[in-house]
């Protein structure tokens, strides 16, 4: 999508760098700065069928599943979250707060898993309306402190060996290197209120550039 006044701000990351925590204030301060209409969803989820497909994909009890399986739910449940939610809120100018996006898909399941992948954006093109957020932010934290704060009761992709993991992390690593101006890393080992302030600077600059490009 071009020339749209709607804005997507995606938070990524390993498990457990806060998303959760610093989605709320960044749908607040976006109302402050005068989106008025600011949606929060997270994936995968926020459609009726996208919180199924979340269900089955995190699920401890079905253990491991084909990788291919696994990546083609994550873009189905995000196929659906673009079409229901995050397209039409786009095309009426107003603001989503994403708790993931294809970055993570393209992390968990590629860089980590083994899925190739050219083959997940391949996959995700037709269905993504040419939609890309406006700005990543890549919530990090080592492993060894994120799985810790999601204390004993893991989820299936959560219980995967701590390899895999540091993978996982290197992988939004590498995001930020290869696109530092739409992807940005901050610190999630700090406290929440750093984290959040840090997180609405990228915001904020963000916002700026969009003022001076009208």
């Amino acid at each position: 999508m071009t020339n749209r006044s709607g804005l997507l701000v995606v938070l990524e990351g390993p498990d457990g760098g806060g998303k959760s925590s610093v989605a709320p204030a960044v749908v607040e301060h976006l109302r402050a700065k005068g989106y008025s209409t600011c949606h929060h969803v997270r994936e995968p989820g926020g459609t009726a069928v996208g919180e199924r497909i979340r269900g089955i994909l995190l699920d401890a009890s079905l253990a491991e599943m084909e990788r291919s399986t696994e990546t083609l739910l994550y873009l189905s449940a995000r196929a659906e979250l673009l079409g229901k939610v995050i397209g039409p809120a786009l095309r009426r100018d107003e603001a989503i707060v994403c708790e993931r996006f294809l970055l993570s898909t393209i992390v968990y399941q590629g860089v980590a898993g083994g899925v190739d992948p050219n083959w997940i954006r391949d996959c995700f093109r037709p269905t993504s309306a040419g939609i890309v957020p406006d700005l990543t932010v890549v919530l990090d934290v080592p492993p060894e402190i994120g799985l810790a704060r999601r204390g004993p009761t893991k989820d299936r992709l959560e219980r995967r060996d701590l390899e895999y993991h540091r993978r996982v992390r290197q992988g939004f690593l590498d995001a930020v290197r290869d696109d530092p101006i739409h992807v940005k890393r901050v610190d999630a080992t700090a406290t929440r209120e750093e984290v959040i302030a840090a997180t609405l600077r990228e915001v904020d600059d963000v916002l700026r550039h969009r003022r001076r490009a009208r």
